[in-house]
């Protein structure tokens, strides 16, 4: 994602700047102004919306304008100061970034989501244990309705580190509050596959297929899978299926690569 430059400085978000440049306001621009900024958590979450669709179009500036002013209508929501934090983040300002979803998770509405969201950011940092502990604590808020999540981010996190056990402790634990989880119940087959356990593996490759199309990386898994087990006709299925539907994919990539190194 593109950075933006920046315009005026972070801690100073109480203060809604138009670009860089500088005006004297009319006395009726002034009252506009002011009802805009007044306390209106509506507005502030049509805002953070706006911010985070501008966001994910590259539009960095009218991202920023649109969540500092929803900072500015609602400065105690969690889901306000998540989105602030997450802009920082993915503009190269982490360590402002933190300080928002710090203060986002001592808001009391949307604690475990934001708790979510803070052991999400300290795994992209690298900072695992610590993004553990957090995903753990989001568990236990009694507000946060998608427990699964956060077990299901530990495990992404435990995978990132290199921990297969505790990855697949957490993945089951995700499994037990959603046992429906495409993502869990994926990375389950996978960790079973990576340790030899191709039975197994095929068994959550089975239910996952049982209520979710095949995507590119469950093709090449389910492939690798059956071709342990001596399935030949799931090789072969699944190796169409890449070519027809996914033949621009790092997955079929890398199946042509391995079907040359042989």
């Amino acid at each position: 994602m593109r950075r933006a430059r920046q315009c005026f400085i972070v801690g100073l978000l109480t203060v809604l700047l138009i670009g860089c440049s500088t005006f004297s306001p009319s006395k009726n621009s002034q009252k506009s102004q002011s009802r805009e900024t007044a306390h209106n958590p509506d507005a502030a979450l049509i805002n953070v919306q706006l911010g985070v669709a501008y966001l994910r179009q590259g539009d960095n500036d009218r991202a920023k304008r649109k969540l500092t002013l929803a900072l500015q209508q609602d400065p105690q929501s969690a889901i306000v100061l998540d989105a602030m934090a997450y802009f920082l983040e993915s503009t190269g300002e982490p360590k402002s970034a933190e300080n928002f979803y710090k203060k986002a998770v001592t808001v009391n509405s949307n604690r475990g989501s934001a708790e979510n969201n803070y052991g999400a950011f300290l795994c992209r940092q690298k900072r695992y244990k610590a993004g553990e502990a957090h995903f753990l604590l989001a568990t236990q808020a009694e507000n946060y309705l998608t427990p699964a999540d956060a077990f299901e981010n530990a495990g992404l996190c435990a995978l990132d580190e290199g921990k297969l056990a505790r990855a697949e402790h957490y993945f089951t634990k995700a499994l037990q509050k959603q046992p429906r989880s495409a993502k869990s119940l994926l990375k389950l087959a996978q960790i079973h596959y990576t340790e030899g356990d191709f039975i197994l593996a095929r068994q959550y490759m089975e239910r996952y297929l049982a209520n979710n199309p095949p995507t590119a990386e469950s093709l090449l898994l389910g492939l690798r899978v059956a071709d342990h087990l001596g399935d030949t006709k799931t090789v072969v299925v699944n190796s169409t299926q890449l070519r027809e539907r996914y033949a621009t994919s790092r997955e079929y990539q890398e199946l042509l690569a391995a079907e040359k190194a042989s």
